[in-house]
């Protein structure tokens, strides 16, 4: 997937694979159900080529950002930018 400089700031969904865990459960449907898969949706705020950031909320014109996300980009299944 290629990124952009001029697609930060923008808002996106990320559909992406994620490790998964249980306590007590059968170990073969446990297996064959494989990685749980999470939506994240919020701004590009910065990647490089192992990573991406989002954040679900930020300041117009201020560095300050809250509720970061920080997502592999090996990870990723899919990404999605959202017209605004």
């Amino acid at each position: 997937m290629k990124l952009y400089k001029k697609e930060l700031n923008k808002l996106c969904v990320v559909k992406w694979k994620d490790a998964k865990g249980i306590i007590r459960g059968e170990m073969n449907k446990f297996i064959k159900d494989g990685f749980a898969v999470n939506v994240t949706v919020g701004w590009l705020k910065y990647f490089d080529s192992d990573k991406i950031v989002m954040a679900s909320e930020f300041t117009v014109g201020d560095d300050e950002v809250f509720d970061l996300n920080m997502i592999p980009r090996d990870w990723i299944e899919e990404l999605k930018f959202v017209e605004e």
